[in-house]
Order: C-alpha cells, then sequence, then structure tokens
C-alpha cells in the first residue's frame, strides 16, 4: 500500500490538525463513513471515522492475511503505527467532545468509548512491543465491538 497524507478543507479545529498531520494508507476496501446526525460538524466526523476505519482495516489486514506470527512480525511497524494512530484518535475524539450537542448521558457514554478505545489500542500497542503478538486478534475484536457500539449510539441509520 501507498501512505498518503490525508488533505481536506480547514475546518476550523485546532485539534483537526493533528489528522492532517497523520498519514494514513489507503485502502480501497474501506467504506465511506456515515456522517452523524445533530453534530455541529459532520464532516468531521466523517473524516475521524474514515481515519480509524484505516487503521482497523490495516490491523485487520495484517492479522486476517498471516498464516503465521512470521508473517505477522513483518508488519510489526505498520501494526505499530496504527496503534499509535488509534490512541491519537481517541485523544482527538475526546477533545471534540466540548464541541459536540450531547446529552450528559450522551457525552458519559462518548467519552467511555473513546477512552475504551484508547486503552485497547494502547494494549495493543503493549502487546507487539513485547512481542506477543499471538494476543492482537482478540484486542482487535474487542475494538471492532466498541466501535460498533458506538456507531450504533452516535450515528445514523
Amino acid at each position: 500500500m501507498n501512505k498518503v497524507n490525508i488533505l481536506f478543507r480547514p475546518i476550523g479545529l485546532l485539534c483537526a490538525s493533528a489528522v492532517l498531520m497523520m498519514g494514513c494508507y489507503s485502502s480501497s476496501s474501506v467504506p465511506e463513513p456515515v456522517p452523524a446526525d445533530g453534530l455541529q460538524d459532520s464532516g468531521l466526523h466523517a473524516i475521524m471515522t474514515q481515519n480509524i476505519e484505516r487503521h482497523v482495516d490495516r490491523l485487520d489486514y495484517a492479522l486476517a492475511g498471516a498464516r503465521d506470527d512470521v508473517s505477522i512480525r513483518e508488519n510489526t511497524a505498520g501494526i505499530l503505527q496504527s496503534t499509535q494512530g488509534l490512541q491519537l484518535s481517541a485523544d482527538i475524539i475526546m477533545t471534540l467532545r466540548a464541541s459536540l450537542p450531547l446529552s450528559a448521558d450522551a457525552a458519559t457514554i462518548y467519552v467511555e468509548r473513546a477512552t475504551q478505545l484508547k486503552g485497547f489500542a494502547a494494549e495493543m500497542e503493549s502487546l507487539t512491543r513485547a512481542g506477543r503478538l499471538n494476543e492482537l486478534r482478540p484486542v482487535l475484536a474487542q475494538v471492532n465491538a466498541s466501535c460498533d457500539s458506538c456507531h450504533q449510539l452516535f450515528r445514523s441509520p
């Protein structure tokens, strides 16, 4: 895959500049994001969703295509980059919370899901650095479940 930088129109939020600076690997299999109803900047939500999906897609590809631990080890640098990208994305999501029109209960759930994402990504980074690559798949499944849960709560059907 070729490394590309995401370029998009300025959206007026300081934290979005981190998204611009972060390189992502392009993937034609990543679905188009669905903007959330009622968000003040649904375009930013779509960009963040797409960014997270690309990192998860890279992790899925690195782990699902591997037949053995040797194949996974060959992808270690990309796995680390994706886990770090997910952690940065979670930080940006938490920063965006203040600009979203969410009720107190919804805001609590929103922050909990972003915190879960960051924790799972940090766990995958730690496992990768420790060479415990065979333990990544179950954590990635938790990332996917957490993302699905958040999308059910905060995205339009």
